[in-house]
């Protein structure tokens, strides 16, 4: 029996609810690296996971029994690179070479979608070009879904003003965004000597980005767009009232750097619960609890994280941490239910 055999057995209680009914599951969140992007980022010196392929995308569905997997370029990303040639063409090359892998699978019946990337949006023209590119009709029969961005481009998070052009693109094009975050341009030190500094300031990164959105007034602007933060939110949830508190918006408001308008409390609160928020990498009892209460319950959906994980069993133990904390008595109190998590919510964002 392989690895990948041994897995499947381990995993396969998770293929039905606690009444013995089947639960389909929409992967949002796994990750490729593509070709071009290895090579670009190992010229740099930058280590990266090895190539993606179809049977590694094919290996972790199976793992997990996920109907649907949604890929997503491995971070840094095209925005990694300086030069603005350069990131067009490798923005380019990424989503086409990542669309290969998911009209490839389509002939072996693996059902894959993909989240485009963009070159750095500093470069406001060539992100704007490349997302009108990947939602146009024939790039969406290929299997895009919408368009993935990192939480921070060159120390400007996305309410920046500078970025108000291509979120008025997004806006037209009724885009779903997925944020994730990236690599710090200095690394912080390890912790404890031992513990990437990504562990924890990948969520928190994602953390200010999310409210740098709803306090400039961007999330309220361009309401067309949907937006999916990673690992439930990071510390958005846990953190909003300290937040709300610190800018007294239980009283007199708080000024919009973007519009000439005030937020009161239950406008923050109502913005941030626009969010889609994915369950990757976080599982926990803790994690969950919070994020039931906080979050809209059709908008929370499941991802695994997939083969960015280490070590192997990683999303599968999450997978199964998750389907048992929707199935306890906690769980089904908080009326998130199995089914719409692990599926039927992902599927309405991403129709």
């Amino acid at each position: 029996m392989t690895a990948t055999d041994e897995l499947v057995a381990a995993t396969s209680a998770l293929s039905l609810d606690a009444d013995g009914t089947s639960t389909k599951r929409l992967d949002v969140h796994m990750h490729i690296c593509p070709p071009a992007l290895h090579a670009a980022m190992t010229a740099c010196g930058m280590g990266m996971p090895p190539v993606g392929t179809l049977k590694a995308a094919k290996d972790a569905m199976r793992s997990l029994g996920t109907q649907r997997g949604i890929l997503s370029c491995s971070v840094p990303g095209p925005a990694a690179v300086a030069g603005v040639e350069e990131g067009r063409l490798l923005a380019r090359q990424c989503n086409e070479e990542i669309l290969g892998v998911v009209e490839e699978g389509k002939t072996e019946e693996v059902d894959l979608g993909y989240w485009a990337g963009t070159p750095n949006w500093v470069d406001v023209k060539g992100a704007i070009r490349e997302i009108e590119w990947a939602l146009d009709k024939p790039q969406r029969d290929r299997g895009v879904v919408g368009i993935v961005v990192v939480a921070t481009y060159a120390g400007k998070l996305l309410g920046d003003p500078f970025f108000t052009p291509i979120w008025e693109t997004l806006d037209r094009l009724e885009a779903v965004v997925f944020i994730h975050p990236t690599f710090a341009a200095e690394p912080s030190t390890p912790i404890a000597g031992t513990l990437p500094p990504f562990i924890a300031e990948f969520p928190l990164q994602t953390t200010r980005t999310a409210y740098d959105l709803v306090l400039t007034g961007t999330l309220s602007r361009f309401k067309n767009v949907r937006v999916l933060l990673p690992h439930a939110g990071g510390a958005v949830p846990v953190l909003a009232d300290k937040i709300l508190a610190s800018l007294g918006a239980a009283g007199e408001g708080v000024g919009s750097a973007l519009e000439d308008q005030t937020f009161g409390r239950e406008e923050i609160l109502d913005a941030l619960r626009r969010f889609y928020y994915d369950t990757a990498l976080s599982t926990g009892t803790v994690a969950m609890h919070g994020l039931a209460h906080f979050a809209q319950h059709d908008r929370v959906v499941y991802g695994s994280d997939c083969t960015f994980c280490t070590p192997t069993g990683v999303p599968q133990a999450m997978a199964q941490q998750l389907e048992d904390w929707l199935d306890s008595e906690d769980g089904r109190k908080s009326g998130l239910t199995r089914q719409a998590v692990m599926y039927e919510n992902a599927q309405r964002l991403l129709l």
